[in-house]
């Protein structure tokens, strides 16, 4: 048995920088859900999860349903393909390095770990061309906490 090297990437700010595109596609989904925009926190570090969580908490004082929660995500994932259209970009030297790992696919294996739900991480790699890179990971939508 060979013994393979596990690397794994976050995506904002290490792989690509999307801009303020999610930022708007989350929020043009709270607002057409709940016709108000969403209060303001901090959303460095955490999860998608348990960022519409903490949103919620600070706009209405209480959390979303289940059924809220996956409607506010669904709209979200969404808006977030047509706002981050044109207006992402790979971080420098991105490339180049997940291709020198590509290479070496016989004995490196690169994932995700990301605080995005899935569905997002997917689209946002996609439209700058990396999703063929990564084939397994863990996601945002895994769980609400990254520990």
């Amino acid at each position: 048995m060979k013994n393979v090297t596990v690397v794994l990437f976050d995506i904002d700010s290490t792989l690509i920088d999307a801009g303020v595109g999610a930022g708007s596609a989350f929020n043009k989904a709270f607002f057409e859900l709940y016709g108000m925009q969403p209060a303001t926190i901090s959303k460095h570090g955490k999860t998608d999860l348990a960022i519409s969580r903490e949103i919620a908490i600070a706009t209405f004082g209480k959390e979303l349903t289940k059924i809220e929660d996956n409607e506010l995500n669904r709209r979200y994932a969404l808006y977030l393909q047509e706002s981050i259209k044109g207006r992402t970009e790979v971080l420098p030297g991105v490339k180049e390095t997940l291709e020198v790992l590509y290479s070496l696919r016989e004995f490196v294996m690169v994932g995700l770990e990301t605080g995005n739900l899935e569905e997002c991480a997917i689209i946002k790699l996609k439209e700058v061309g990396l999703q063929k890179y990564f084939n397994f990971g863990g996601f945002g939508s895994d769980h609400i906490d990254r520990k």
